[in-house]
């Protein structure tokens, strides 16, 4: 599984898709850049369990 990652300094966000990330920069930053990351430890029973692969990212990062 992979993530869409924005980061400039204080302000992080994490994205669950390339689409999502997109309109968000267009919307937000137009000249930002968002970048793919591989979510180590990920798997589909952990997607499964929490429902949603957003919630998967939040764990990853706050652990």
């Amino acid at each position: 599984m992979t993530v869409w990652i924005y980061d400039q300094g204080e302000d992080m966000k994490v994205f669950a898709t390339e689409e999502i990330a997109q309109a968000w920069l267009d919307e937000n930053d137009p000249d930002g850049v968002a970048f793919e990351y591989e979510v180590i430890g990920s798997s589909d029973a952990e997607e499964r369990r929490t429902g949603s692969e957003t919630a998967v990212c939040i764990q990853f990062f706050y652990t």
